[in-house]
């Protein structure tokens, strides 16, 4: 009874240990998974960085387009007022070559044909020169145009940046807004359920010292009743020494009593042979025979030894044999009321062995069966432990490289995506949370009803 009871505390405080290690990998788990969101979020802080080194560096090579446009600009207009002049010289030079054809039609010298000869050269010089000038301009009118293209590909670019980094900074503030919940949901439920573990900590030592005070209560109970026992039997012994002693004093002073008789009846029929005849012998005999068949026990008279005459004194006999005999059956009457309670006692206290070995077989098939109870609940706890841990390997895993996030914003469209799947994984978190928490209770119902079911069993043994 004191193992199988200490083997169910064993057994149900191996339960609460499985329970908190249980508890404990869940926990292990979550921890993991804030990990795994700090990483993330420092991930989006570096690719943060990295986008806003981006927008800088766009925004100093917009700066730079600005200027090269704000010089072609200038060099445009220079161009133009060069094409200004050009045809200004050009309307000079036609008056001046009118008025040279005028002057060559007045004049009628060589020396003014040679020198309109070196100016035409000189003009036509000017002319080739303003040519390369309208060639230089037309070149630089495309690459002005090519300019103002790329210029509004960069605006267009840096626009798209910006909504990129915008889009980028509201799924960032969702994502926050989103690990901020799951953070609260985990904070509620750790301490949720270190308040449940506590509370089963306190019932277990409650149950605990109920169970301990409870096996010292049967413990000094049974001690008593062995103790009693124990007095009873050593009571019992004693008894039997004195009766047995009483015995043997009785059948010694029998004995002498025996002894004595027979003394006297040799000395008294000796006397009654020398006084008497034979003929009165022969009366006395027939006397003898008469009162020994009325009222003398056989057990006695056999011990007398009979002469072969026949001859004896039995009337001092008679009257003295009587008072022996009186006590000899009342030594009898005592020895069997003696030896009758003795094996009354022995019949009833063998019968109450056999009474507590049945119910100390009953109880011990009892307590089989409410530990083959709690092995079965340890099983299905193991297994309900295992397909927990099982789910929670198979959540998926987030932790990626930054490398990898970092290379393209696919990935890291991708991956806000998972993250985004994650609230999911979290709602079904906490529905296996309250799982584990109705099955505790179930196990912590079951062990009430089975404590309360040892307590009865001991209550009848203690009966």
């Amino acid at each position: 009874m004191r193992f199988s009871k200490v083997n169910y505390n064993l057994t149900s405080f191996s339960l609460y240990i499985k329970g908190s290690t249980s508890f404990s990998e869940v926990l292990t788990e979550k921890d993991l998974l804030v990990a795994q969101i700090k990483a993330s979020n420092q991930e989006l802080l570096s690719s943060k960085k990295m986008l806003i080194e981006e927008i800088n560096m766009e925004r100093e090579r917009s700066a730079n387009l600005q200027r090269e446009l704000h010089e072609a600009v200038e060099l445009c207009e220079n161009g133009k007022q060069l094409l200004k002049e050009k045809e200004e010289t050009i309307v000079e030079l036609q008056r001046f070559y009118g008025g040279l054809m005028e002057k060559t039609v007045t004049s009628d010298g060589q020396s003014q044909t040679d020198d309109l000869q070196e100016y035409v050269r000189s003009l036509e010089v000017e002319c080739e020169r303003l040519r390369e000038i309208e060639k230089v301009t037309f070149e630089k009118d495309a690459l002005l145009k090519e300019r103002q293209k790329l210029l509004n590909i960069l605006e267009m670019e840096l626009q798209t940046a910006k909504a990129e980094a915008l889009a980028e900074k509201e799924k960032k503030r969702a994502e926050e807004a989103v690990w901020e919940e799951v953070r609260q949901g985990f904070g509620t439920e750790i301490q949720a359920l270190s308040m449940h573990v506590l509370e089963l900590e306190r019932s277990k030592e409650e149950e605990q010292t109920s169970a301990a005070q409870n096996f010292e209560m049967i413990k000094l109970t049974l001690e008593a009743k062995i103790k009693e026992s124990e007095e009873e039997i050593k009571r019992k012994d004693e008894e039997m020494k004195v009766a047995l002693k009483k015995q043997s004093s009785m059948v010694k002073e029998l004995r002498r009593q025996v002894q004595s008789e027979k003394k006297r009846a040799e000395q008294a029929e000796k006397h009654l042979d020398d006084v008497l005849g034979m003929g009165d012998a022969s009366v006395y005999t027939n006397s003898n025979a008469r009162i020994r068949v009325a009222g003398s026990p056989a057990t006695l008279s056999d011990r007398f030894k009979m002469k072969g005459d026949g001859e004896s004194s039995i009337c001092s006999w008679a009257f003295v044999a009587e008072p022996d005999r009186n006590s000899f059956h009342n030594f009898d009457e005592e020895s069997s009321c003696s030896a009758s309670i003795l094996e009354a006692d022995n019949a009833e206290l063998i019968s109450r062995l056999a009474i507590l070995q049945k119910k100390h077989a009953e109880t011990i098939d009892r307590l089989n069966m409410i530990e083959e109870e709690n092995t079965l609940l340890r099983k299905e706890v193991d297994e309900k432990s295992e397909v927990i841990a099982q789910w929670i390997r198979t959540i998926p895993d987030t932790n990626h490289s930054p490398q990898v996030a970092n290379s393209s914003p696919g990935l890291r469209f991708r991956r806000v995506l998972e993250m985004v799947r994650m609230d999911e994984s979290a709602a079904d978190i906490r529905d296996m949370n309250r799982r584990l928490q109705r099955m505790l209770e179930e196990t912590l119902s079951k062990n009430l009803v089975l404590q309360k079911n040892i307590q009865t069993l001991l209550e009848k043994d203690g009966n």
